[in-house]
């Protein structure tokens, strides 16, 4: 009697994720603990009392105690800002900054090593990233840190492609560095 033929493995033929998922599960694992603990202070408290105050009254001059705080720039504030719009005052919209700066990192991340070395090196890269304690608190903590961390990593990684192929330059991924160095310098000086 003939042998069955073997049937496919269908694990082995499912293609791997794709980028969207990957990054949405980023973004779920940086989210989902965001709110759960009380801001630390004086920083994380000092960090959302600046973004609160400025949802209440100027959107463009950081105030603390209704003095001007022009000890960093606006960005991280605007960003806690579109999150106080949308949840109101809550721990949550305090580290949206943070979280969004380490969602930036990871993509940005993910991204490069996907183009330089195929889809499962980046989702390893990726997962030891996500699973690196300080990174993960670093997302997790209202300051500035991991904000700029973030959008520098992504500079330099969109000025990396730039030039991946000598000796042509891509304009595109050049001027995205330099916008990203631009928002860098919003986010922390």
């Amino acid at each position: 009697a003939p042998m069955p033929a073997p049937v496919p493995d269908s694990r082995a033929a499912a293609a791997p994720p794709s980028a969207p998922v990957w990054l949405g599960a980023l973004a779920l694992w940086l989210l989902a603990t965001l709110g759960l603990r009380p801001l630390l202070l004086p920083d994380e408290g000092r960090y959302a009392e600046v973004a609160r105050a400025m949802w209440q009254g100027d959107w463009l001059v950081p105030t603390l105690n209704g003095l001007p705080f022009f000890h960093k720039p606006p960005l991280f504030y605007w960003l806690d800002i579109a999150a106080l719009q949308l949840l109101g005052v809550h721990e949550f919209a305090g580290r949206f900054g943070s979280a969004v700066g380490a969602w930036l990192m990871g993509a940005a991340l993910f991204l490069a090593m996907r183009r330089w070395h195929g889809g499962r090196t980046a989702a390893l890269a990726l997962g030891v990233l996500a699973t690196t304690p300080f990174f993960f608190v670093g997302g997790q903590y209202a300051n500035h840190d991991m904000l700029v961390g973030g959008l520098i990593t992504a500079a330099v990684l969109a000025m990396a492609r730039a030039v991946d192929s000598p000796p042509r330059v891509d304009l595109r991924w050049l001027v995205a560095g330099w916008m990203l160095c631009a928002f860098a310098m919003l986010a922390k000086g």
